[in-house]
């Protein structure tokens, strides 16, 4: 069993106990029970400092990498793209003054939204699991980068789109309304 002079705890009130080598006198000390500290003690001795020290890699050479620094991205690369989409890009980049590669992006996801959730694509061959087009992106720059013009030349014609079927069922729904209860069809479905 574990001496007596040996590591002793310190009994508190709180989960996390304190180790007490010495054993104070008037402290309210408990042994462990079934811990031989003195073997315990001894197997610390011989441990070797240096092999616990993890072996720190040579510093890296040459210059730090600004993540947050200025750069220039890298020009859009032709017949990437859907020709529509590239033209599109190159043309309102050109007017705009600003970067070809957000406005393809932005007309990517705009395209992808634009794709109901009917139609799908299956994944796997021998599976049943299918997935609607999602697409995310996100335009990173400082202000006054045209991130908000690029987004709304790449989305107004959809918006547009969308504005005058909602229109056009408005009107279908009004028409509807009009018509007496006993002659009226089912409700028009929205279809934007």
């Amino acid at each position: 069993m574990a001496s007596s002079t040996a590591f002793r705890l310190k009994a508190s009130a709180s989960p996390s106990r304190s180790v007490n080598a010495a054993g104070a006198s008037g402290e309210r000390t408990t042994e462990t029970p079934g811990v031989n500290w003195d073997k315990w003690a001894k197997k610390w001795d011989k441990l070797d400092a240096d092999k616990l020290t993890p072996k720190s890699e040579p510093a890296p050479t040459g210059d730090p990498v600004d993540l947050w620094g200025n750069f220039d991205p890298p020009e859009l690369p032709d017949g990437l793209l859907p020709q529509v989409i590239e033209e599109f890009a190159h043309a309102n980049g050109a007017q705009m003054g600003a970067d070809p590669a957000g406005l393809a992006m932005a007309a990517l996801v705009t395209c992808a939204a634009a794709i109901p959730d009917k139609v799908q694509i299956k994944v796997k061959r021998h599976d049943d699991w299918c997935e609607s087009a999602r697409l995310w992106a996100a335009l990173i720059g400082p202000p006054s980068a045209k991130k908000s013009p690029i987004i709304a030349t790449a989305t107004g014609p959809l918006c547009r789109l969308d504005m005058e079927m909602m229109r056009d069922w408005q009107e279908k729904l009004k028409k509807w309304k009009a018509t007496p209860e006993e002659k009226r069809p089912p409700s028009p479905l929205q279809t934007r």
